[in-house]
């Protein structure tokens, strides 16, 4: 008959040695064996037990993967894949700590494709073009939190804090005449917006100035006396289209930030005729390598221009 006897000593229990000590009476040899712990006893003598390895994982990581991580612009929203979560466990997401929104995991931890909102502005802060990191936590539990990058790749909109009407007129731009030839002006007068740009080449091609008057006629029912009566309605919203050449990079990114636009604005032409439309479509031909100004170029491009007429200023 044999007596083991086993002391331990250490913290628990994530010590990383434990110690302890083995008697034994008569002539039996054995093995002492536990989790993470291995060694042999004879019959005199005494025993050092040591951990096998380490096993110290800690709370578990979330592993959050965003499947559509470049995003255009703000307000959008991006598809977020969780796992390493506790079961039906509430996870909040947010992004320079403005707090976007919370979900539950399934049954298994894990987070299906979820989709997650992303607002134009983050508080007081404009969502800007660049990369930004989606932060996950698990505030109900002990659960380590996880991170993911997405980007933007255009500025959100300003947001309009005023309606800026069709009573605001064009300002005058200095620089417009050239040889004689006053150039095309697009102008956006909120302050804060795209300003104006004078284009370098006014378009080639344009269909005739738009305005189409709503009229309809009454006739009254005297006998022979009767009189047709004429009434005006507002002026009818009419697409008008310009086309023209692009030679380089400048101007062609200028004319697609105004064709972007989520709001009305000015359009100057040679006539100094002030048009107030909205940007509707804008097409662009590229061509082959041209030779403009002496310099070979890849951006001479051919465009057209289609906007939507409000009215004439």
């Amino acid at each position: 008959m044999s007596l083991v006897v086993i002391r331990a000593a250490g913290p628990e229990p994530n010590n990383k040695t434990r110690s302890a000590v083995s008697t034994a009476t008569g002539g039996a040899t054995g093995s002492i064996k536990g989790f993470g712990l291995s060694a042999t006893s004879t019959s005199t003598g005494e025993a050092v037990l040591t951990d096998e390895p380490d096993y110290d994982y800690g709370p578990p990581d979330l592993e959050v993967q965003i499947l559509d991580p470049k995003v255009p612009r703000a307000p959008s929203s991006i598809t977020v894949v969780i796992a390493g979560a506790a079961p039906e466990e509430r996870l909040d997401f947010s992004v320079n700590g403005y707090h976007l929104a919370f979900a539950f995991t399934d049954s298994d931890g894990y987070l299906l494709p979820t989709s997650i909102g992303i607002p134009d502005y983050l508080g007081e802060d404009r969502v800007l073009a660049g990369t930004y990191t989606l932060d996950v936590t698990a505030p109900d539990s002990d659960t380590v939190g996880g991170s993911a990058d997405f980007s933007f790749g255009k500025d959100a909109y300003l947001r309009l804090n005023y309606i800026v009407g069709a009573d605001v007129d064009p300002v005058e731009v200095p620089g417009v005449f050239s040889h004689d030839t006053q150039h095309w002006v697009l102008q956006d007068p909120l302050p804060g917006g795209l300003g104006s740009y004078v284009m370098p080449i006014n378009p080639s091609e344009a269909d005739s100035p738009p305005f189409t008057r709503v009229l309809t006629s009454k006739a009254t029912t005297a006998p022979l006396v009767g009189r047709f009566h004429m009434f005006e309605a507002a002026f009818q919203p009419t697409e008008w289209s310009f086309s023209g050449q692009c030679p380089d990079r400048e101007m062609y990114e200028r004319l697609l930030e105004f064709s972007e636009l989520n709001r009305r604005f000015y359009l100057i032409d040679h006539r100094n005729r002030a048009w107030i439309v909205a940007p509707q479509q804008f097409d662009v031909k590229p061509r082959r390598v041209t030779n403009w100004n002496g310099v070979n170029t890849n951006w001479f491009q051919d465009y057209t221009f289609t906007v939507v007429v409000h009215e004439p200023k």
